[in-house]
């Protein structure tokens, strides 16, 4: 879905941290929402749009904890913070094209 949208629009070079930004955000509504959800991608101007919907009333949080750099989980937030310009029950995150 990511690499046929983003070379559909040609916009190569945002397609990995996109990839990224998504695999992250649906694992996140099956892992803590454990509900349906839908995923949406929108080209604006000068940024791609990412995001994700679930059917969970619970907003996310973003894990304070000290882990190990080996430890898997309470990392996905501040990763796609960083991979993405803005990042928000719908979940998005925008990446600058």
């Amino acid at each position: 879905m990511v690499d046929a949208a983003c070379a559909a629009w040609q916009i190569p070079a945002v397609t990995q941290p996109a990839q990224a930004i998504v695999s992250e955000l649906a694992g996140n509504a099956v892992l803590h929402a454990a509900t349906e959800f839908d995923v949406t991608l929108s080209l604006l101007a000068g940024h791609l749009r990412i995001s994700v919907r679930d059917r969970s009333t619970t907003l996310p949080h973003r894990s304070m904890d000290t882990k190990s750099a080996l430890t898997e989980g309470g990392r996905g937030l501040m990763i796609t913070e960083a991979l993405s310009a803005d990042d928000g029950k719908t979940v998005w995150a925008i990446v600058r094209t």
